[in-house]
């Protein structure tokens, strides 16, 4: 099935100034629990309808400005249509635990399968040169957010630098591995399987705040990838002029 999510918010509300439409696919199964992603998305001023998975073409993306894959949509990456449509959509995606993971892959990216490993993180550390972390409410405790109660979690394992390849979050433990990360330009993958009533208020918050930077990542390039430092070494001499 797929979420169809509009945005409401108000010009200017978001520093990100993101968005209109969203998908979500979710298997028959898996749609009580992803009803509480959506109704989630409603409290950040979005709202939700159900379309069904099988009826994925080309022309439900028009006017569509971001891409949710849910977390049990792993069989449906299987066929190459599928991810095709996806690919083919040019639309900015967030790419959600097991069945992000295999879109991804099945795109050929280096944040999809076969590239994680499993684990059971409930706290992550934001890398410090992400510009998403720019304006993120919720505060780091020792350089951490608690964002999680269970659930389990797909990490990228970076071994270095990657071309277009942006972490976001690594594990609290960990070195080099990434539950929250992107591949530019259009890709961001949110690598936690749990339910709704699995994240604490901060990760409810960064779900959020992940779906309208996945939308600046398309309508503010320039801004969306630039490295922290960059952006506060431009502050400086601003303030100084």
């Amino acid at each position: 099935r797929l979420f169809a999510v509009r945005f409401v918010s108000e010009k200017g509300s978001d520093p990100l100034e993101a968005s209109r439409f969203h998908w979500f696919f979710a298997s028959p199964e898996r749609v009580r629990p992803l009803f509480g992603y959506a109704g989630l998305l409603e409290q950040f001023r979005m709202s939700v309808k159900i379309i069904r998975a099988e009826d994925l073409d080309d022309s439900l993306f028009e006017n569509v400005d971001l891409v949710i894959i849910g977390v049990d949509t792993r069989q449906v990456w299987n066929t190459n249509w599928a991810s095709d449509i996806i690919r083919n959509s040019g639309i900015p995606v967030l790419a959600m635990g097991e069945g992000g993971y295999q879109l991804l892959g099945e795109l050929g990216l280096q944040i999809g399968e076969p590239h994680g490993v499993t684990g059971d993180v409930t706290l992550i550390r934001p890398d410090s040169e992400a510009i998403f972390w720019d304006g993120f409410r919720p505060k780091s405790v020792n350089g951490l957010h608690d964002c999680f109660t269970a659930g389990g979690q797909i990490s990228i394992k970076l071994d270095g630098s990657i071309d277009d390849v942006i972490p976001i979050a690594g594990e609290s433990e960990r070195e080099r591995h990434f539950p929250l990360i992107v591949h530019k330009p259009r890709y961001l993958f949110w690598g936690f399987n749990g339910t709704l009533d699995q994240i604490t208020s901060t990760g409810r918050e960064l779900f959020a705040w992940s779906c309208h930077y996945a939308v600046a990542m398309k309508q503010h390039l320039d801004r969306a990838f630039t490295p922290k430092s960059e952006v506060d070494r431009i502050r400086t001499e601003g303030d100084k002029q």
